[in-house]
């Protein structure tokens, strides 16, 4: 999941709701299934930003406005 908030530079509220509470919980074809998530660092941030970048181009434009890094986040379901 990337917080992109729409290009707005201030991160989403929900990203910083996962990192006060990093269990939560995701409907999926209306299932409820619980998941960690997981705040992507580094050379994997990278990475999966480029290809967030080649699968929706538009998010080239968020970088001309953003002074922040945006947070990605990785979902792993819940033991």
């Amino acid at each position: 999941m990337f917080g992109t908030n729409a290009g707005l530079d201030r991160e989403p509220a929900w990203v910083k709701n996962v990192r006060a509470n990093p269990i939560v919980r995701i409907r999926i074809n209306g299932s409820w299934t619980s998941y960690n998530a997981v705040e992507i660092k580094a050379g994997d941030r990278d990475r999966l930003w480029n290809a967030a970048i080649a699968a929706n181009p538009g998010y080239n434009d968020y970088l001309k406005t953003l002074t922040r890094s945006v947070p990605i986040i990785q979902m792993h379901p819940a033991i």
